[in-house]
């Protein structure tokens, strides 16, 4: 979990990393199966959205990356 400076102060940055370990944690059974790395770059309204918003940007982007994981990761 990264987040920039332009994301905002210490505690702002620290909270959007808080927010996105929790997402991973409760949502890590996703990755079971793939040998993949994932980096994520909080946004500036990371810290600041509302959890159920964040919650489905989050597994939608997971979701995408898995796709693109298992296309990869074919034969053929």
């Amino acid at each position: 979990m990264t987040a920039s400076r332009r994301v905002g102060g210490a505690v702002v940055r620290s909270r959007s990393k808080r927010r996105l370990r929790e997402l991973y944690r409760i949502h890590r059974h996703l990755f079971a199966g793939y040998p993949v790395d994932a980096v994520v770059n909080a946004r500036r309204s990371c810290a600041t959205a509302p959890w159920k918003e964040l919650e489905q940007d989050f597994l939608t982007s997971v979701r995408r990356a898995l796709e693109r994981a298992a296309q990869v990761s074919r034969p053929g």
